[in-house]
């Protein structure tokens, strides 16, 4: 999958292009922190529970970091290696979550109650409310 930067090249900001602040950044992760769910079927962890005994798959939130660690590296992490937002004085990489935003708009699949997978490219719908998100709060300023 190529990323924003690589699909348009790396540039300096220019007067129009707005930074990410901490409390938009903060947003934009907790939903992207909703999604990670519907990455299952790429990062499994099989689980046992002794009550019903059955095994079940959740998502694995350890593989999927040491990934994200691999693809992206600048993404901003607290003290305990886990993806964060940033906090007082931290400084970070703008990109980095937009990198992460493509990533799990690019690999989510929806799953019914049923158990029935359903595989759907929503991306765009992603990226648009993305989008939409970003001019609802540049009007609010």
């Amino acid at each position: 999958m190529n990323l924003y930067t690589e699909r348009h090249g790396l540039r300096k900001p220019i007067a129009r292009t707005s930074k990410i602040s901490k409390e938009v950044y903060t947003l934009l992760l907790n939903i992207c922190q909703k999604y990670y769910i519907n990455l299952t079927h790429i990062f499994k962890l099989q689980q046992h529970c002794s009550f019903v005994g059955q095994d079940y798959i959740e998502f694995n939130r350890s593989q999927f970091e040491n990934r994200m660690a691999i693809k992206i590296p600048n993404i901003l992490r607290d003290e305990y290696g886990h993806i964060a937002a940033p906090q007082d004085n931290d400084d970070y990489d703008q990109y980095s979550l937009i990198y992460l935003i493509e990533y799990v708009a690019e690999n989510i699949k929806i799953f019914l109650k049923d158990g029935i997978m359903i595989v759907t490219k929503i991306t765009g719908i992603f990226i648009v409310w993305i989008q939409q998100m970003f001019s609802m709060i540049i009007e609010m300023k």
